[in-house]
């Protein structure tokens, strides 16, 4: 399964800005409705069972790809996520999760000719795990989970690059991680997340070849690795449904060295610093 969005070339690097500052106030305006403990005891004596979580929201994030022989290239990309799980106290954990986004990245090749294209990111993905969680102070959680998935990303070279070539990179995948959270204040909980995922069999389609055309390469399968930060402001008491999150992350690629005749894939890194809001509903 694999989602397929439109090149997103009229974003420019000051959405950015215009995106920092919304998610400040957003989380200001949320924070002044606030309420103390004995509010939220006042307001609702026994929290509801909410389990199902769903969240919506952009996500934007800045790409470092190093390629070997010396070609890198960095740009802002922009998108959305999507997610749903099932997480409940002493209870099994599922969730699935969905993202688009694309940008453009600029940079130069190893031999020093300038290169953009538009770097277009897709990924679905399920999990599956239990969750362990405290029921009085902090409400300390930890959900260990397994999961598969699917990536699909696209490398589409444009003017001025020496050559338009397109290189599509796609790949199922295993993942193992861990959700957390803890609540440090009345209506303020923060969490560590990590996972890391195991590709198999990646292939790397490059076409627009004038003197070669179309041709498929094997791609080392190799771990990557994503961390993220979330912080999470509830609207009011604790049997609200409404929740906003703001999810700094961390993740690297990596794409191994495949030696093969005529052509080989050379070995490709991505570094993905960035952040997503999170618009959440409880039920």
């Amino acid at each position: 399964m694999t989602f397929i969005v439109q090149p997103l070339g009229y974003m420019k690097r000051h959405y950015f800005a215009v995106f920092a500052i919304f998610s400040t106030l957003s989380l200001l305006f949320i924070n002044s409705l606030t309420l103390t403990a004995v509010e939220q005891e006042d307001a609702c004596w026994e929290p509801l069972p909410l389990f199902h979580k769903f969240s919506c929201g952009p996500t934007f994030y800045h790409v470092h790809r190093t390629r070997e022989g010396g070609t890198k290239q960095t740009g802002w990309i922009y998108g959305a996520r999507l997610n749903y799980e099932r997480i409940k106290r002493f209870g099994f954990y599922w969730g699935l999760e969905g993202r688009l986004a694309a940008g453009t990245l600029t940079g130069h090749s190893g031999n020093g000719h300038k290169l953009k294209s538009t770097f277009i990111d897709n990924n679905v993905e399920g999990r599956f795990g239990y969750t362990l969680q405290q029921k009085r102070g902090c409400q300390l959680s930890f959900t260990p989970y397994m999961g598969i998935g699917y990536i699909w990303e696209k490398n589409a070279y444009r003017r001025p690059s020496p050559l338009l070539l397109h290189f599509l990179t796609r790949y199922p995948y295993c993942a193992i991680g861990f959700l957390s959270n803890m609540e440090v204040l009345a209506n303020l909980g923060i969490g560590l997340n990590y996972k890391a995922w195991f590709m198999y069999n990646a292939h790397c389609k490059v076409s627009h070849d004038p003197a070669f055309g179309s041709r498929s390469l094997k791609i080392q399968d190799k771990t990557s690795h994503r961390a993220e930060l979330p912080i999470t402001y509830h609207y009011s008491p604790p049997c609200a449904h409404m929740d906003i999150a703001l999810v700094p992350f961390y993740e690297l690629r990596h794409y191994g060295r495949y030696f093969s005749f005529p052509f080989s894939f050379a070995d490709t890194k991505i570094k993905n610093y960035g952040v997503h809001l999170q618009f959440i509903y409880r039920l």
